[in-house]
């Protein structure tokens, strides 16, 4: 039975269905709406509203004939339909006040449990201690500190050295749970497993205390989001069963540096070399602004030919003058920063060369080189020719160059095999999305052999890139660089200058985010004058890495003997999931099936197919679990996340033509509050992993939370 929308009551239903009418006096013909009304109340829904209307129109129409028509007429041809409507016009009238009765009954219910339980907020507001707020100053926590009718719990999420090192005074309930074992996903149950024990005893009571405070040594409001404090405070918010707080946890404002300076006397006391080491650890040296010179000086050793006597042939007294570690800087100076990604053409030599990029320079072996090398003779005019050896230009075999499934696109990577890409992103303002978008597009090949291209500059038309240039920045240093975890900053102040909506620190969707990051690399390598036709027939590379055409043809060949078709561009593939478990391939080929519907017109069925025509490099697949289930208050959407398992390949096929799969995008949580997640596929190893934020660890495929969590899929066509 459809919901009531049309009205409140069935007074304003009648309302709508008198004004909503045409007039019967400007209408040549009212007996031909009278059987069209009489037509599509015989075809009509289970809609109680629409029926009723169309009954009322009806009805209203029959009389109006009767009083301007051959009355006698009107009854033989209408007088029986007219009765069974009158009939069903009773007993709707009977039901639509009983169903709006119930509604207005539970709206009145509603609004007194919502009074109810806004009243119990307000009591619970004034019995709290900080009112709910999300920040506390050191002054009220030192005023509540100093009151003692409040049983408040301090956690100190510092290392355990520097807890060791300066903590609350021990009259203060204080327990210490380093930050390194706080991690999104975890419960508060999993959490207390890794609480030191002599602060185990306050962890499970922790629902006892009147009001919890969370802090660290310097975590302000605006550095809040994404940070271990955040982390914590969502696990004993939302996932601390069988937990009830008489206040939701809150954070010290600008953390214990500030309440220990404030106030030293409810703190132990350290000595100032103590502080100063401990304020060394906290540093962060990202925050510092290092100007940027324009062009580099040239280094020159002091020393001049005067010093060297004429005419020495020994090279030893020239050792005299220059240290080795003059040499050793010199020689690091030269070496120039851009040879770092070099061209594919150049990798085969370099693979075979045994000689290892990442050393450093032996100096004693370039002197030993020297001393065999034929000796000039200073001021000697005949050999000042060969004191400069003419640049070589080295030979590329091009006919060795490797197939792309071996091609390695780093010369620092043949160095650091056991430790290739396995670097974190540092959680911003809340950019799991972001970080997790990002891990998922480097491990695609397309995307790395672009990135690592030296002249990729050749692609980008806009004069003034918008992000590329971030962004291969961004992919290069989590591929090169041996380090835990990267903050993407500059890649993010730059994203936000175009897109600002992501810079408030809210909970974005990750597919939205790939959209508009596709747009914006897009855009950087599409020809100027080409802007205004379709995005697809502009002869940018990111449109041949990821979209696909699709043709899709349908139409009734009985009565019209016309076939239509439309032509559909897209980026992404969105896949409806299915209520329960289901197989990703299957779900693939019920989308591209033929689907049969049935003609209005001779009510026989016909084919409705969909073919690619242009198939990409990469196949991004995208599920829609997220499905509205109703509405609150008329008006505002309810959404449910469906979580059924997906089951999906290693390798799919699409038009005889094989993909593997590279990466998979996870979310977990809710609509509105949720975290995103990313299981690569690494290039080098073979191996999946799993990066959650800064976290890098290997991934567990045959969990059933990777099936459940499955959001998108990044599928690579095989050569």
């Amino acid at each position: 039975m459809a919901k009531l929308q049309l009205a409140s009551s069935l007074e304003e239903l009648n309302r709508y269905a008198e004004s909503s009418f045409v007039d019967l006096r400007k209408i040549k013909s009212p007996l031909e709406v009278a059987k069209k009304l009489l037509l599509t109340l015989k075809t009509s829904t289970d809609d109680d509203e629409k029926t009723y209307v169309l009954l009322f129109r009806f009805l209203k129409t029959y009389r109006y004939l009767l009083e301007t028509d051959d009355k006698d007429y009107i009854t033989k041809l209408l007088g029986t339909d007219a009765t069974k409507a009158t009939s069903q016009l009773n007993l709707l009238t009977q039901r639509l006040n009983s169903r709006y009765s119930d509604i207005k009954r539970k709206e009145e219910e509603e609004e007194t449990l919502i009074a109810i339980i806004d009243s119990q907020s307000v009591e619970d507001m004034k019995s709290t201690v900080f009112n709910n707020e999300p920040f506390i100053s050191c002054i009220d926590l030192y005023e509540v500190l100093s009151n003692s009718s409040h049983n408040i719990l301090v956690i100190d999420v510092r290392s355990e050295d520097h807890f060791q090192a300066s903590h609350l005074k021990p009259s203060i309930n204080c327990i210490n749970i380093p930050e390194d074992v706080i991690h999104y996903g975890l419960s508060a149950n999993t959490l207390g497993r890794y609480v030191p024990p002599k602060f185990r005893d306050h962890w499970d009571k922790r629902d006892s205390f009147d009001c919890i405070v969370l802090m660290d040594w310097k975590t302000s409001s605006y550095q809040f989001t994404g940070s271990r404090l955040h982390k914590l405070k969502v696990i004993l918010s939302e996932w601390d069963v069988n937990r009830t707080y008489h206040e939701k946890p809150t954070i010290l404002n600008k953390g214990y540096l500030e309440f220990v300076e404030m106030y030293p006397t409810m703190c132990i006391t350290m000595d100032d070399s103590q502080m100063m080491t401990m304020m060394d650890d906290i540093v962060d040296l990202t925050e510092i602004n290092y100007p940027e010179s324009s062009r580099r000086e040239d280094y020159t050793l002091p020393f001049s030919l005067s010093e060297i006597p004429s005419g020495s042939s020994d090279i030893e007294e020239i050792e005299e003058l220059v240290s080795i570690y003059d040499i050793d800087k010199d020689v690091a100076l030269d070496t120039p920063i851009e040879d770092v990604a070099l061209p594919f053409e150049e990798l085969p030599d370099l693979e075979k060369s045994s000689t290892s990029l990442e050393g450093t320079v032996n100096v004693e072996d370039l002197l030993a080189a020297a001393r065999q090398a034929k000796k000039p003779v200073l001021g000697d005019t005949k050999s000042t020719e060969s004191l400069v050896d003419p640049d070589e230009k080295p030979v590329v075999d091009r006919s060795t160059k490797p197939s792309s499934s071996d091609l390695s696109l780093s010369p620092r990577w043949q160095c650091r095999d056991s430790y290739v890409g396995l670097t974190g992103l540092i959680n911003i303002n809340n950019t799991c999305y972001m970080n997790t978008v990002i891990q998922c597009l480097r491990h695609l090949y397309p995307i790395m052999e672009f990135c690592f291209d030296s002249n990729y500059m050749d692609k980008v038309c806009r004069p003034v890139p918008k992000i590329v240039v971030q962004f291969v920045d961004l992919v290069r240093t989590l591929w090169e660089y041996k380090t835990k975890a990267h903050r993407p900053v500059s890649f993010y102040n730059q994203f936000i200058q175009s897109f600002s909506m992501y810079g408030s620190g809210q909970h974005e969707d990750a597919t939205e985010f790939f959209i508009h990051l596709f747009s914006s690399l897009n855009e950087d390598c599409t020809q100027p004058e080409q802007k205004e036709a379709h995005q697809y027939d502009n002869p940018s590379c990111f449109i041949e890495m990821f979209y696909y055409k699709l043709d899709v043809v349908y139409g009734c060949r009985n009565c019209t003997g016309k076939i239509k078709s439309k032509t559909e561009y897209e980026n992404i593939l969105y896949l409806t999931a299915p209520n329960k478990a289901f197989d990703l391939s299957a779900t693939i080929k019920f989308y591209l099936c033929q689907e049969r519907f049935q003609c209005k017109h001779c009510e026989k069925s016909y084919c409705y197919e969909k073919n690619f025509l242009i198939l990409p490099k990469i196949m991004t697949i995208a599920l829609k679990r997220h499905v509205q289930t109703g509405v609150v208050r008329g008006h505002v959407p309810v959404f449910s996340k469906n979580e059924a398992p997906c089951k999906f390949a290693y390798k799919i096929e699409l038009d005889d033509q094989i993909y593997a799969l590279k990466a998979i995008i996870l979310h977990s949580g809710t609509v509105n509050a949720g975290h995103y997640t990313a299981v690569c596929r690494n290039h080098y190893d073979e191996k999946w992993y799993l990066f959650n934020d800064e976290s890098v660890s290997l991934a567990n495929m045959r969990s059933s939370e990777i099936a459940k969590s499955a959001y998108a899929f990044f599928y690579c066509m095989e050569e």
